[in-house]
């Protein structure tokens, strides 16, 4: 099992009532997502979609289902990581070197995008930390 199917499935176990907002947020996102997908076909002429109304309509109950699920999985995520001291400063550099190394550039250059305290690369070291220890806890479980 994937680290990302072990994850779905604490967060799906895990007790939280997702607020409506959060989902609702989450759904339009993905039908932005699923429209902007049909758009994309229809004009590649990858696929034709003579009612893309209709088709969006049949899926929303697939989309709802996906919507709930993320939203959980954010809130999840957020309370583990408020739970649990998930220290990332020995990764952060050398997280950043091995991207500017990826993307042809600096680490300098690298901080200017992403600000001089690396905080968007920061928190998603965090997250992926949290992930990590949610799927070790799903494996003690058994």
């Amino acid at each position: 099992m994937t680290q990302e199917m072990l994850f779905s499935k604490y967060a799906e176990q895990y007790p939280l009532t997702v607020p409506q907002e959060a989902v609702e947020n989450e759904l339009q996102l993905l039908i932005l997502e699923e429209k902007q997908r049909i758009q994309y076909e229809t004009l590649t002429g990858f696929a034709v979609h003579l009612s893309p109304q209709e088709e969006l309509n049949k899926k929303m109950e697939a989309l709802q289902a996906e919507a709930l699920r993320r939203a959980k999985e954010m809130l999840v995520l957020r309370e583990i990581m408020a739970a649990q001291t998930f220290p990332v400063t020995p990764e952060l550099e050398a997280e950043a070197a091995a991207i500017a190394r990826r993307q042809n550039t600096t680490v300098a250059e690298l901080k200017r995008f992403l600000g001089e305290d690396l905080a968007m690369l920061q928190s998603d070291l965090k997250k992926r930390k949290a992930a990590a220890w949610a799927c070790e806890q799903m494996a003690a479980a058994g």
